[in-house]
């Protein structure tokens, strides 16, 4: 008796696990590409400021950027992650800050033998699991391949993934991850401040 009790209560579980699924797949349908549509952006800091220092020489002009991905949906989650280095980065915190980002950070990591490591790719990856029952859009920018996992397990959960970064052209986008995501958009050299040319009218 009892274990015919403790079958019947899971299947009660399994059965409110699949309607609030099918619950959230019809408002995800519903929402996307409306005004309603509930998106979060977790904008990979290290990943596409490195890819547009190295392959441009230029700075990513992020209120362009944000504006763009936002295009009027209702931006439920900004998060930006960053690695805190010797450089002093508050001017930049707070740019960021006012643009409506939250910020994750934490410190680079100084090995013995004088190399550096710093990654957030878990922290970020926890927080659109952890947020994404409130999305129908997860907003990805970054390039990183480490994500192609992530994009496939929101993808399986009727979630729309967006990857905005830069052509895999230059080698800084992964391939995997831009076939894998629901659409790409690649930032180009309109969402750039170009600072060689800054530096040459100076």
């Amino acid at each position: 008796m009892k274990e015919k009790k403790i079958k019947m209560y899971q299947q009660l579980l399994e059965s409110v696990d699949q309607l609030k699924d099918d619950f959230l797949f019809q408002i995800r349908l519903e929402n996307r590409n409306t005004q309603d549509e509930r998106i979060g952006i977790f904008l990979d800091i290290q990943n596409v400021y490195y890819a547009a220092k190295d392959n441009f020489g230029a700075k990513i002009d992020f209120r362009k950027l944000t504006d763009s991905i936002t295009k009027g949906r209702k931006n439920v989650i900004s998060n930006a992650y960053l690695i805190n280095s010797d450089t002093d980065n508050t001017n930049f915190v707070n740019f960021l800050k006012q643009l409506g980002y939250n910020i994750v950070s934490k410190d680079l990591k100084k090995r013995s033998d004088g190399s550096a490591k710093g990654n957030l790719d878990i922290e970020m990856a926890m927080d659109i699991l952890n947020g994404k029952d409130k999305l129908d859009t997860v907003v990805l920018v970054s390039g990183d391949g480490d994500f192609v996992a992530l994009v496939d397990l929101l993808k399986a959960e009727n979630i729309f993934v967006e990857v905005y970064s830069f052509s895999n052209i230059r080698n800084v986008t992964s391939s995997e991850l831009r076939n894998t995501a629901s659409k790409f958009f690649e930032i180009d050299e309109s969402y750039l401040f170009d600072e060689r040319s800054k530096k040459r009218d100076d």
